[in-house]
């Protein structure tokens, strides 16, 4: 059970990594972009979905929500409902990881023929670029009911308070031609 909850969390970093650093997946859902056209963001230029996500994913692995609880000043119920999201979006981001894992393994099938790419990395295939959108759109529909179960205030809370627990640094990698 142990090996298999690090194992989601390595997987579900690497695809947010893979996603943050590739920068080749459109924006989640064109209405969760910003008036300027660009994805909301929280501080220092982190993408809501990878902070939403990590934050989602360090409650369920760490199963504790005192920290939260504490920062944000939660009642009961509403870190009952913190855990209660947490834990959804993370199932659903497990169904989603499985059907891209099963995605890959049949490009990967159909690659083993072709001559391998010159010496750059080609864009992922629209098919895995879709996968991530509704991976991400996962997420912010998670912190969306978040912030309805909690109210704008706590929700603001919960969010500044992770900002102190949830360190996240994101760098862009740009693909060689």
């Amino acid at each position: 059970m142990r090996s298999q909850i690090a194992a989601g969390v390595c997987l579900s970093c690497a695809l947010s990594v893979a996603v943050v650093l590739g920068t080749y997946a459109k924006p989640p859902l064109a209405t969760q972009q910003e008036p300027n056209g660009k994805s909301p963001e929280t501080n220092e230029g982190v993408p809501e979905h990878v902070f939403y996500e990590q934050l989602f994913s360090l409650l369920v692995a760490l199963n504790n929500s005192d920290d939260y609880q504490k920062q944000a000043a939660l009642t009961d119920v509403q870190r009952s409902s913190l855990e209660r999201t947490a834990k959804e979006c993370q199932r659903e981001i497990a169904a989603q990881d499985a059907k891209a894992q099963i995605t890959i393994r049949a490009l990967r099938e159909k690659r083993t023929n072709q001559k391998p790419p010159d010496s750059f990395l080609p864009p992922p295939p629209p098919e895995i670029a879709e996968l991530q959108r509704e991976r991400d759109a996962i997420v912010l529909r998670h912190r969306d009911r978040l912030r309805e179960a909690l109210g704008e205030d706590a929700f603001r809370r919960v969010t500044e308070g992770a900002k102190t627990i949830v360190q996240i640094s994101v760098e862009s990698a740009s693909p060689t031609h």
